[in-house]
C-alpha cells in the first residue's frame, strides 16, 4: 500500500513490515519478528500502519506508527487466521478465515464487534462504510453486509477460489481462480448485487487488485499441476472490461503480490523486492 511519500509492505520470509520512499532508497523496518510473522496483509492511514499475521493459531492484527514502532506494536486482536484486512476512517476490519467470521474494532482500540458470519471461508475483505464486502475461498462468492437488518446481500460469484476484492462507488471488483492451470479471471458486479460481469482473464491466480477512476489493475501468477509457479505478471484494463485484452504492466515477474497505483507509477511486491513501473 502507499501514501503520498512511501510504499508500505510486508516481507513473509523476512518477517518485517517496512517502508521505502516511492523514489527508492533504504528500507525502514517498522516492525519485525516476533511481532511480525507471516504478515500477508498491510494497510495504512495518515498515522499508523496495520498488519495481519496469518499464522493458524492464533494470528494477530497489530499496528504501530508509520514512523516505526518504539517498542512492541499494539496488538488489537487475536483472530485465528486473519487472511483479510481493511481500514476505513473509524475501524480496522479483518476476515478470520478459519473461524468463518468477519470482525472489526475501532482504530485506537476498544471492543470487537461481529460484522458477519459467512457460510464459507472469507479470504479477503473491503470496507466502504456502512458496508463491508468479502469474497469466499472455495466458492468464489462475493457478499456485502446489510446494516439495516444485520444480514448479508449476495453480490456475485465466479470461479471456485476467491482471492482478492476491492470496490469503487458503483461496483465490486474481485479476482478468482479455479484449479491448477486455470487462467483465473477478474470480475465485477454492482454493489447492490446483480449479474456478474467478466472484466478479463487474470493470467493466473490473482494476488492483488486496485481500481482507480478508469482502470483496474491486478497481480497474478500461474501455477503448474505440481504446484510450481509458471509465470507471473501485473496487468490492467478498462474497468468495463478487457475488450481487446489486458495491458501488460510487467511480465516475467517472480511471485507478484499486491498492487497500488498513484498518478505517477504502479507499485507491486515480488519475491525479491518492491518494484514500480511508470504509469
Amino acid at each position: 500500500v502507499i501514501d503520498a511519500t512511501y510504499v508500505y509492505f510486508s516481507s513473509i520470509s523476512g518477517d518485517i513490515v517496512g517502508s521505502v520512499a516511492k523514489t527508492g532508497g533504504v528500507v525502514k523496518t517498522l516492525a519485525s519478528a516476533p511481532a511480525v510473522h507471516v504478515a500477508k496483509r498491510v494497510r495504512v492511514n495518515a498515522t499508523h500502519v496495520y498488519w495481519a499475521n496469518d499464522d493458524f493459531g492464533p494470528g494477530t492484527v497489530s499496528r504501530c506508527p508509520i514512523t516505526g514502532c518504539t517498542g512492541s506494536p499494539t496488538v488489537l486482536a487475536n483472530p485465528e487466521d486473519p487472511t483479510g484486512l481493511a481500514l476505513d476512517s473509524a475501524h480496522v476490519t479483518w476476515a478470520d478465515s478459519n473461524s468463518f467470521v468477519i470482525k472489526r474494532k475501532p482504530l485506537d482500540g476498544g471492543p470487537e464487534a461481529l460484522v458477519a458470519s459467512p457460510s464459507a471461508r472469507p479470504l479477503a475483505v473491503a470496507t466502504d462504510p456502512p458496508f463491508t464486502f468479502w469474497i469466499e475461498d472455495f466458492t468464489g462468492s462475493v457478499y456485502r453486509t446489510e446494516p439495516a437488518d444485520g444480514g448479508s446481500v449476495f453480490i456475485g460469484v465466479s470461479g471456485t477460489a476467491g482471492r482478492v476484492i476491492t470496490t469503487d462507488k458503483e461496483y465490486v471488483y474481485w479476482g478468482a481462480a479455479q484449479d491448477f492451470g486455470d487462467p483465473g479471471h477478474i470480475a465485477r458486479a454492482l454493489r447492490a448485487g446483480g449479474p456478474s460481469e467478466l472484466v478479463g482473464e487474470a493470467h493466473g491466480e490473482p494476488r492483488g487488485i486496485f481500481v482507480d477512476d478508469q482502470r483496474v489493475y491486478w497481480a497474478a501468477w500461474a501455477t503448474a499441476a505440481d504446484g510450481g509457479v509458471v509465470s507471473g505478471g501485473v496487468y490492467s484494463c478498462d474497468k468495463a472490461g478487457c475488450s481487446v485484452g489486458s495491458t501488460d504492466v510487467a511480465t516475467n515477474v517472480d511471485h507478484p503480490s499486491g498492487v497500488a497505483v498513484d498518478d505517477a507509477a504502479i507499485y507491486f511486491g515480488t519475491k525479491t523486492g518492491v518494484m514500480k513501473v511508470a504509469r
